[in-house]
């Protein structure tokens, strides 16, 4: 897994219960009635400004003239080591690499980070600001090789080929700090925003609010998001074909549903749970794709 887990909703075992919110909890969302606005953005219509694909560019030499780095952090999020010295370059000055980035509204605009398990995880341009990012190629120590491997679970993995880490800082949650890092995405917050739902009205806000900072990252909600877990919203909504009960249950311990389950219990109490369904539910107001074929069309689309 590429960053801290997400703590979300994960696959679902089949369940002979007829899927519904109910009416006592959930109120549907209602589209906008200004003219058009119920439509939902077509396909990647300006959501990714500019991408920095990490690996094409050092294989084509775009890192050639910038200078190595190295930074310290005071601990961090996948190797857990106290001072460790990574060596790597400058988030800065690879960002800057990109032409589009000094035209990036900070009010507009985001930073999206995608790495090799489909995880994906967005932060404002502010959270880069005040501190020295750095992109790290290899940690420094007795190894012989760039990255250690490190047992996760059931897995070994090492924290390659990228890994953004911060000089002098311990990790939390304000900064990025994505290992097995793949791809930089400078993206539209009025584009996500739209396939996220927030157009319509009456959305449950609160819900929104926790899907995002829990859950987008291993999950999409009209193929917005990650990828780790499965999509939540289309061609079928998640409370289409699961009970109410069965998401909270699921949510509190996936583990009691599967055994090793890779998503972890949920750190949100039992009213926010239910608030991120009541959101999920709302959704079906939204989808950008019906069917199978129409969701087809549409990921065509997304990577043309």
């Amino acid at each position: 897994m590429c960053c801290l887990a997400c703590g979300c909703l994960g696959p679902s075992q089949p369940s002979s219960v007829t899927p519904a919110i109910e009416t006592s909890e959930a109120q549907p969302a209602q589209v906008l009635d200004t003219a058009n606005e119920s439509k939902i953005d077509t396909p990647h219509s300006n959501e990714v400004i500019a991408s920095l694909d990490l690996r094409t560019m050092q294989e084509t030499g775009r890192f050639k003239d910038l200078k190595i780095a190295r930074a310290n952090p005071i601990s961090d999020p996948f190797y857990k080591r106290a001072k460790a010295t990574f060596e790597g370059y400058e988030l800065n000055a690879i960002l800057a690499l990109s032409p589009k980035y000094k035209t990036l509204d900070p009010t507009r605009h985001s930073l999206r980070f995608v790495c090799l398990d489909g995880y994906k995880t967005t932060f404002s341009l502010d959270s880069i600001r005040g501190a020295r990012g750095v992109l790290a190629t290899r940690v420094q120590g007795d190894t012989p090789v760039p990255w250690p491997v490190k047992a996760r679970g059931k897995q070994k993995q090492t924290a390659g080929p990228y890994y953004l880490v911060w000089d002098a800082e311990t990790y939390d949650e304000k900064r990025p700090w994505p290992y097995q890092l793949t791809q930089i995405e400078f993206i539209s917050n009025e584009s996500v925003d739209r396939r996220l739902g927030t157009h319509l009205k009456n959305l449950d806000r609160a819900g929104e609010a926790l899907f995002r900072t829990y859950c987008l990252a291993c999950h999409s909600v009209n193929l917005q998001g990650g990828q780790l877990g499965p999509e939540l919203n289309v061609p079928k909504n998640i409370t289409e074909y699961r009970s109410h009960d069965y998401l909270l249950a699921f949510i509190k311990k996936p583990q009691d549903f599967r055994a090793g389950s890779v998503m972890p219990p949920s750190p949100l109490k039992e009213d926010e749970i239910k608030s991120v369904i009541v959101y999920l539910g709302q959704l079906k107001d939204a989808k950008v794709c019906s069917n199978a074929s129409q969701c087809s069309d549409y990921m065509d689309a997304l990577h043309k």
